[in-house]
């Protein structure tokens, strides 16, 4: 099963070789190789649905993701009910899974695909990993502060904004099921463009500022949820986006609006 796994999707199975086809020297330059992870491509998403099934039928008496071996106590049953969870685009389906399976980074890995040099680029002497990108970093501060004020806007004061409830959805039961989706829907957004920021700095040097990395965050949340507004019942779209706590509001049942911090 697993080996079946590594052919069908080389850079999503952590038990994959750096060195895989994908991975080769032809892609001539880090730039290339970004792309190439990132772009959610057409053989991807018709594969998603797939992925979606292989995962889910694993057991862990027949095959245990090298990830999953090496940090046996992190809360998987929540991670990957997160990588899929229904609220994500495919985009954010094929980067959580990356990011949660270890794929997408650990600074040997990194280094060994030619996307930086296994330190964090803007720390500058700090191993760069998972924990690092989108908790530790400097960089990623200013993002922190403003999905904690949309965390606090949420789930209130009493909620405990950590690193384990953004990098992986746990705990969960602090929030009612439909409150977290929507702010799992933040955390995901918040780390792929904190994550494509990182990688336009490593490739081309281009530092992008963390007002421009924020704005897209909120562009893409409210392009979202705008979309979905059009497209459902107001019934479901009520469920999904609004009753509860949330950041989205429904003004006269006709205007959308949206918490201060995305405004």
């Amino acid at each position: 099963m697993a080996s079946s796994l590594c052919k069908l999707f080389p850079l999503l199975w952590s038990n994959s070789l750096p060195n895989s086809a994908l991975c080769s020297p032809n892609l001539s330059k880090a730039s290339d190789l970004i792309k190439s992870l990132h772009a959610v491509d057409a053989a991807f998403v018709g594969k998603c649905t797939e992925l979606r099934d292989i995962v889910l039928f694993l057991e862990p008496k027949e095959v245990t993701p090298t990830v999953m071996r090496k940090y046996p106590t992190l809360p998987w049953t929540n991670i990957w009910r997160g990588v899929f969870h229904r609220i994500l685009d495919r985009k954010y389906v094929d980067f959580q899974f990356r990011l949660s399976h270890r794929v997408l980074f650990v600074g040997e890995l990194l280094k060994k695909w030619g996307i930086g040099k296994g330190k964090c680029a803007v720390c500058g002497f700090v191993t760069e990993s998972i924990s690092h990108v989108f908790w530790d970093c400097r960089r990623a501060y200013n993002c922190l502060s403003w999905v904690g004020r949309i965390v606090r806007d949420v789930g209130g004061t009493r909620v405990i904004f950590n690193s384990n409830l953004f990098l992986y959805g746990s705990p969960d039961s602090c929030f009612p099921k439909a409150v977290f989706a929507r702010l799992w829907f933040v955390f995901c957004a918040a780390k792929f463009f904190l994550w494509k920021a990182r990688c336009k700095y490593v490739a081309d040097g281009k530092y992008i500022p963390d007002t421009e990395i924020i704005n897209s965050i909120k562009y893409d949340i409210k392009t979202r949820v705008e979309a979905d507004f059009h497209r459902l019942s107001a019934e479901k779209f009520k469920k999904i986006w609004v009753q509860g706590s949330s950041f989205v509001f429904i003004n006269n049942e006709k205007c959308l609006t949206f918490s201060t911090a995305l405004s």
